[in-house]
């Protein structure tokens, strides 16, 4: 009864189709999707791209809106579980599959113009490197890097391939995000998020500090929020930053990161991952701003207050910028990559801060 309620709850979130393929990735079922879902694109002929790592994120997400576009376009696909490799190939038909050790570095990919790297987060920057010098064009999961070593070094790669890097931090991509932007200003904002997360094991990957923890993992997606709208708003990074953790044996788990900024901003993200929510990560985001009052609800709502004019907004399926961001080469539509290297930057900055126990230091940086 449990799982059918929440299939129940992810239909009314995610619709129907969406929703198969999430249950369809839990439960590894060899199911043709594109056959099933998207049967117009079935015999969509070009095949010129590759996924690295097949969890759950490429099934659901990344292998779902390139299906839904463009049908079976995936032509070779990348894992170190065979069970997760196999499965992803028989689902969304792609003639290729290999398995791969971790730190191995890829093979030559003949008739491949861009790559998807969603594998484990410290392989990120490596695939990426490699990719690159093999001409092709990298989209990187988030984060891009987990140590300062490896963004460096997809600094200097970005120098030489400028418009051949794509990056999924997605909530600057969301529809909610889109139209508070449209009415910002130039002037202090301030801004709420609140974060229920999922609870994850003490032996889960994402607590390795090699992975980049928690904060690359989870937390690095409201950091970026955070710099995306400074950045719009023509702010200095000039940042005093403050965090309150709940235990000291899991300082990543319940947390609240606060950031002031020298012209006024105020930021503040709390994550708590006290048990784990029924409907997936659930988050409330709160701005205002001179004239500008917003408040979005997992964004699957949201209220803008421009003056007095009030407008409301529903969003189905959910929106978290997830279908704009992973098609951006598509679009040639892109994210200013420095606004990225600066949001990874100080997400770096606050795992070292937490790894150390220093509350408090500052940030200062340019775009």
């Amino acid at each position: 009864m449990h799982n059918y309620k929440k299939l129940f709850r992810f239909y009314l979130i995610y619709g129907f189709k969406r929703t198969v393929v999430k249950a369809l990735g839990r439960l590894r079922i060899n199911v043709n999707i594109v056959l099933l879902l998207f049967p117009l694109k079935y015999f969509y002929s070009k095949k010129d791209i590759a996924v690295i790592g097949c969890g759950q994120f490429t099934f659901a997400t990344i292998g779902f809106f390139i299906s839904k576009n463009f049908g079976r376009r995936i032509k070779y696909c990348f894992d170190i579980d065979q069970k997760n490799l196999d499965s992803f190939a028989k689902c969304y038909g792609v003639q290729h599959r290999v398995i791969i050790k971790t730190g191995e570095q890829l093979p030559k990919l003949k008739g491949i113009s861009l790559a998807y790297i969603a594998s484990n987060h410290y392989s990120h920057t490596d695939y990426a490197l490699n990719l690159l010098e093999q001409g092709i064009d990298v989209y990187i999961e988030k984060p891009v890097s987990v140590n300062r070593e490896q963004l460096a070094k997809i600094e200097q790669a970005y120098i030489l391939n400028e418009n051949r890097i794509y990056v999924g931090y997605n909530r600057p991509h969301s529809k909610a995000i889109n139209e508070l932007k449209k009415y910002l200003v130039d002037t202090p904002f301030t801004l709420t998020c609140t974060i229920a997360g999922h609870v994850i094991d003490s032996e889960h990957w994402y607590r390795d500090i090699k992975e980049g923890t928690r904060v690359c993992g989870n937390l690095g997606h409201w950091i970026d929020l955070a710099i995306d709208l400074l950045y719009a708003t023509k702010s200095t990074i000039d940042l005093t930053v403050d965090i309150i953790w709940s235990d000291d044996e899991n300082k990543d788990d319940n947390l609240c990161l606060v950031l002031k900024s020298a012209r006024g901003d105020l930021i503040s993200i709390v994550l708590t991952a006290r048990n784990e929510p029924f409907e997936g990560i659930n988050e409330m985001i709160f701005f205002q701003q001179d004239g500008v009052l917003a408040k979005i609800d997992d964004f699957r709502e949201a209220e803008f207050q421009i003056g007095t004019k009030k407008i409301k907004r529903k969003y189905y399926p959910k929106d978290v910028g997830h279908e704009t961001a992973i098609l951006q080469p598509f679009h040639h539509i892109k994210r200013d990559f420095n606004c990225i290297l600066v949001s990874s930057r100080l997400m770096l900055q606050v795992m070292e801060q937490i790894q150390i126990k220093s509350k408090t230091n500052k940030f200062i940086d340019k775009i």
